[in-house]
């Protein structure tokens, strides 16, 4: 799910209104949002009544979060108790990243924004990192779709070729192929074995996962590799010759 609005009460601590995409939020589930992670302890329905679980498409209040969630991010259940500490600190330590990312992308376009037009024509295009997106269902098509298009892209643009439902195809290879672009499936069975030989001989990457900022980390570290080098000269010692001196039976200097 995603996490609508967020406050902190004084008697419940943070608090989350979240609507829930896929699945059931139950009593007791360990959650994972951002940063931060908890244990459903209290969950309220639309018209904020305790509920045991909470289906697709409603709104509800969670409470049991460690720390202060934050309105737009995205809700994860998971397994257990250390799985929610190390999911949180791999999101934790993917924003960081992202922001990284933003930060370099964001150098490299104010250190040429004021380059001529004689230069902009000598540089090349904006390089691209085609992908084509493959999920189980619509909320997950939508919520990794939307995660795709909300990392920052400055001077490497991310194109979704398309994106849909359902198992990748041959049809999907043949489109990646010529787009040069990768797959990313979420939560889908691996491909039929001709599909797979087939991406394999076309040197098609099909990247699987069942957990969304994978994904994303993924991605966001092919954009980070696209980047082009910033090559820096510095001075580190500066000498004047005086005079050369002959050296008898060695070569002069």
């Amino acid at each position: 799910g995603f996490v609508v609005e967020a406050r902190k009460d004084k008697a419940l601590g943070p608090v989350a209104s979240v609507i829930v995409t896929l699945g059931e939020l139950k009593v007791g589930d360990h959650i994972v949002v951002g940063g931060e992670w908890g244990r459903v302890r209290v969950l309220r329905d639309c018209n904020r009544q305790p509920a045991d679980a909470i289906g697709p498409s409603c709104v509800c209040e969670v409470t049991g979060f460690r720390g202060q969630p934050t309105a737009g991010e995205e809700l994860y259940v998971v397994e257990s108790e250390r799985a929610a500490v190390e999911h949180a600190e791999r999101l934790a330590a993917r924003k960081a990243k992202a922001a990284t990312l933003s930060a370099k992308q964001q150098g490299h376009q104010d250190k040429h924004a004021g380059a001529g037009e004689g230069d902009m024509e000598g540089a090349g295009e904006v390089k691209e990192l085609p992908i084509i997106v493959k999920t189980d269902v619509a909320g997950s098509l939508e919520a990794l779709v939307g995660s795709l298009v909300a990392l920052p892209s400055h001077e490497v643009k991310l194109k979704i070729v398309h994106a849909e439902i359902g198992p990748v195809t041959q049809h999907d290879v043949d489109v990646a192929e010529a787009a040069g672009a990768r797959i990313l499936t979420f939560n889908l069975h691996e491909p039929t074995a001709a599909v797979a030989k087939s991406a394999r001989q076309r040197k098609v990457d099909i990247i699987s996962s069942k957990v969304i900022y994978t994904l994303l980390e993924h991605v966001e570290e092919s954009l980070v590799n696209l980047l082009p080098l910033d090559v820096t000269l510095s001075t580190v010692g500066e000498a004047e010759v005086l005079q050369v001196f002959e050296i008898k039976g060695k070569a002069g200097v």
